[in-house]
């Protein structure tokens, strides 16, 4: 739990995840380029990244979820002193954002884990994914989802006009 130079570069640093879950998206500025031709909200099971903003103010917020607290079994994740990520109304996180940084912009979206057999290190999952907590073999998450598709799309023509 070290804060290093590209935590600054980012503007985020990661707290934790809960076990894999479902949760609502929701669009926190649907006129933006990356979020372009959106919803103004979407499901998506995935892990839910808990990210402390490093400059708030200067961090231009896309999407956001709403989770009062880290429902992380004991033992899982990692360990924090205090919720950062938690937002001053105390029920919403970020997931997605951007921010200037020299003569660019940095955007950090928050989704999009996948493992396959080789890869899957979760323990279990939120019972909202499967009814006896396993883990599923081939996890592909926010990618099966038409909102995640369409940030991917716009993340590409955003990158190129920038």
């Amino acid at each position: 739990m070290v804060k290093a130079d590209h935590h600054n570069t980012l503007g985020g640093f990661f707290l934790n995840h809960p076990p894999v879950r479902k949760f609502q998206v929701t669009i926190a500025d649907r006129a933006h380029a990356l979020t372009k031709n959106l919803p103004a909200s979407f499901e998506v099971m995935d892990e839910l990244y808990l990210i402390e903003l490093q400059d708030p103010g200067a961090s231009h917020i896309l999407l956001t979820t709403e989770l009062a607290k880290d429902p992380s079994p004991r033992g899982f994740g990692f360990v924090y002193n205090k919720d950062t990520a938690l937002q001053p109304d105390g029920k919403t996180r970020v997931l997605g954002y951007t921010r200037e940084l020299g003569k660019g912009s940095v955007a950090y979206i928050a989704l999009g884990h996948t493992h396959s057999p080789a890869t899957n290190g979760q323990p279990y999952v939120d019972v909202s994914v499967t009814a006896d907590r396993t883990t599923p073999t081939t996890f592909r998450g926010s990618w099966e989802t038409d909102g995640f598709s369409t940030l991917i799309r716009n993340g590409i023509q955003w990158g190129l006009s920038t």
